[in-house]
């Protein structure tokens, strides 16, 4: 079989593609099979349920690269998106895992919150900059929300940064309702009696865990950065 994609090295894959390199493919096919190669895989492969294993052939037009796939990784490759793909259309969760996730929801809320409150002091002081006019001219604010896979689960690997999922958002003022959102349409009925707030919506309809997946969170890691800009004009004679 021989597919064709534009570029290696400047390819845009999705979120999807590294999480099933990195939580569905066994350690020893990831160290032959690339999140590029994953990426590809799925968009010209994984429509039928079935697949008749062959070598795969991967040309990347940019490079003029030619990826080959043997057969057992062609295997491994095809089981790793349809465990992804059934996971996913897995809505339905135990007592234990709903109340991890109403749990999860309420500590994102207040993770919100608090959030909020570091942002507006910081915006505060970034503004009484701006008025002096010395150096700052403009700023941006940063937030990034890692999501660390839980060090109990069987997946935890002590030599890799185990980020099950990140998120970035730049700085503006939220309505009264921070913590809240509510939009909080869910499969499960338990999970939708409570106020969803941005975050757990965020991890819950446009990550690429599988709802069950968020039960694998153990922390969360929240980056805060500042970026003071300035200008200057230089005249030409």
């Amino acid at each position: 079989m021989q597919i064709e994609a534009k570029s290696y090295e400047h390819m845009l894959y999705g979120k999807e593609a590294e999480y099933i390199h990195r939580f569905y493919l066994p350690k020893s096919v990831r160290e032959s099979v690339q999140v590029q190669d994953v990426h590809t895989f799925e968009l010209n492969v994984t429509g039928d349920d079935t697949l008749v294993v062959e070598k795969l052939v991967i040309y990347y037009q940019k490079e003029k690269l030619v990826k080959t796939i043997q057969p057992l990784l062609v295997t491994a490759l095809f089981t790793a998106h349809q465990a992804y793909k059934k996971d996913c259309s897995d809505r339905t969760l135990s007592k234990e895992e709903t109340c991890f996730l109403i749990v999860l929801n309420e500590k994102l809320k207040q993770l919100e919150i608090d959030v909020m409150v570091q942002m507006e002091e910081c915006r505060h002081r970034l503004e009484s900059e701006l008025e002096q006019g010395v150096f700052v001219k403009d700023y941006e604010m940063e937030v990034v929300f890692n999501f660390y896979l839980a060090e109990n689960e069987p997946d935890y690997d002590e030599d890799d940064d185990n980020i099950l999922y990140q998120t970035t958002t730049w700085f503006a003022p939220l309505p009264e309702t921070v913590g809240e959102n509510q939009n909080q349409h869910s499969d499960s009925p338990d999970i939708s009696k409570v106020h969803h707030c941005q975050l757990f919506h965020d991890l819950k309809d446009h990550s690429p865990l599988p709802l069950k997946h968020l039960c694998r969170i153990g922390t969360i890691w929240t980056d805060i950065s500042t970026i003071r800009q300035n200008t200057m004009t230089v005249k030409h004679r």
